[in-house]
């Protein structure tokens, strides 16, 4: 059988048959939320902390807010 004796394939549509729905649109993904923006509770400054040696500071007055162990386990386990 050569190519010239075969039948063609019918053509491939673009819509989705009349019967079927088309899928719902995909909604775009959300904007990531801001992460909570620290308060000292000393000078009552808003805003990102320095860090020093693992503990993050308050920058007006240099209260320690969050200290290099943050509350792990002091075994390991």
């Amino acid at each position: 059988m050569s190519r010239r004796d075969r039948p063609t394939p019918p053509p491939i549509a673009d819509e989705a048959p009349s019967g079927t729905a088309a899928p719902p649109p995909v909604c775009p993904p959300a904007p990531p939320t801001p992460a909570a923006v620290p308060v000292c509770p000393v000078c009552g400054f808003r805003g990102q902390l320095f860090w020093v040696h693992g503990e993050g500071r308050c920058p007006r007055c240099g209260t320690v807010l969050d200290t290099c162990c943050g509350g792990a386990p002091l075994g390991g386990g």
